[in-house]
C-alpha cells in the first residue's frame, strides 16, 4: 500500500474509533441516542477523507505509469533519415547530380575499411572545410563500425569547447553526437546524446542565427522526435525561420528546397493539409525543378 494511502487510513481509523467510542459510551440517560453536530461533521469528514484517498491513489498510479522523458527510445531509423537528408542538403556544388556518390564509390576501389581507418587522418578529414560533405557522410559511415569513434567525437568536442564563437565546431559536434546517437541501444543515455546535439546546435546559432547548416540540422533532428516530446512544433518554429531568411535574399542554394519540403510533410502530420500545400508550393516557385516538391502537389 502506498505511503499517502497508509496515511490518510491511519486518519480515518483514527476517526472511527472515536466514533466507535461515542457509541459504546454508556448513555447518561435513559432517551434514545441522537446524533450531535460534532458527530455529523465527523461522519462527514470521514467521508471526504475516503473520496481523498481514492483520488490519491489514482493520482499516484497516473505518475507511476507515465514515461519518463529520457526514457523514451528515439527510433535509430528516424534519426538516421535525419542525418541523410542533411548531407543530401549539402552537395559538394549545387548543380552537383544525386548519382554522384554512388558513382564516385564505384570507381573508387581503395576505399578504407574501418579497420583501417586512423584517428587523426579522419578528424583532418571531417575537419577540413574543402572536403565534400558525402565524403564526410561516407567517412561516418565507416566510423560508426569502428573502435575510434568515440575518439573522433571526443577530438570534435574539444573543438567545440576551445572554439566556443566557432558555428561551424559546434554544429560538427551536434553532427558528431548524432552519429553517437545511431550506435546506441534505446534507453537514457541515447536520448542525452540527441539532447548534446540539439545544444550544439543552439550555441552555433547564438553566435550566427543566419547559419544556416546549425538551424536545419536542429530543425530536422526535432522532426524525427517521438511526439510524446512535443518537438514538433519546435522544429516548425525552425523552418519557419529558415524560410524567411531564405527568401530575404535574392539567391538561393539548391539544398534549401528541403526547407519547404520538411515545413509542408509537418504540417500534412498535423491535419494542416491546406497549410502543407501552401508552403510546398512556395517553395515549388523558387525550385520548379524540384522533383520532391513536385510530386506534393499531384
Amino acid at each position: 500500500m502506498k505511503p499517502a494511502t497508509i496515511l490518510l487510513l491511519a486518519v480515518v481509523l483514527s476517526l472511527a474509533a472515536s466514533t466507535a467510542l461515542v457509541y459504546l459510551s454508556p448513555p447518561l440517560t435513559s432517551a434514545p441516542p441522537t446524533e450531535s453536530p460534532d458527530l455529523i461533521a465527523l461522519r462527514a469528514q470521514i467521508g471526504r477523507l475516503t473520496s481523498d484517498i481514492s483520488q490519491l491513489d489514482a493520482k499516484v498510479e497516473r505518475l507511476a505509469a507515465a514515461p519518463k522523458a529520457l526514457d523514451q527510445p528515439i527510433s535509430k531509423d528516424a534519426i538516421a533519415r535525419a542525418v541523410e537528408s542533411w548531407m543530401q542538403a549539402h552537395p559538394a556544388s549545387p548543380t552537383a547530380p544525386t548519382e554522384k556518390l554512388a558513382a564516385t564509390e564505384a570507381e573508387t576501389e581503395h576505399e578504407e575499411t574501418a579497420a583501417d581507418l586512423d584517428l587523426d587522418s579522419a578528424l583532418a578529414k571531417l575537419r577540413d572545410p574543402n572536403v565534400p560533405d558525402e565524403e564526410k557522410q561516407a567517412l561516418w559511415e565507416k566510423l560508426r563500425g569502428s573502435t575510434i569513434l568515440d575518439g573522433v567525437i571526443a577530438g570534435l568536442q574539444q573543438d567545440a569547447e576551445r572554439n566556443p564563437n566557432d558555428p561551424e565546431a559546434q554544429t560538427q559536434f551536434g553532427m558528431a553526437c548524432i552519429q553517437k546517437v545511431l550506435t546506441m541501444d534505446e534507453g537514457p543515455a541515447k536520448g542525452a546524446w540527441a539532447l548534446k546535439a540539439d545544444r550544439a546546435f543552439d550555441r552555433a546559432l547564438e553566435t550566427d542565427p543566419s547559419q544556416w547548416s546549425a538551424r536545419f540540422c536542429k530543425a530536422i533532428s526535432l522532426s524525427f522526435w517521438p511526439p510524446i516530446f512535443g518537438k514538433q512544433g519546435e522544429a516548425i518554429d525552425q523552418f519557419e525561420i529558415l524560410m524567411k531568411q531564405q527568401e530575404s535574399r535574392s539567391s538561393h542554394r539548391s539544398e534549401e528546397s528541403q526547407t519547404y519540403l520538411y515545413l509542408g510533410n509537418l504540417y500534412a502530420q498535423q491535419g494542416k493539409i491546406d497549410k502543407a500545400r501552401e508552403v510546398w508550393q512556395r517553395g515549388l516557385s523558387l525550385f520548379p525543378d524540384d522533383q520532391e516538391l513536385r510530386s506534393k502537389m499531384q
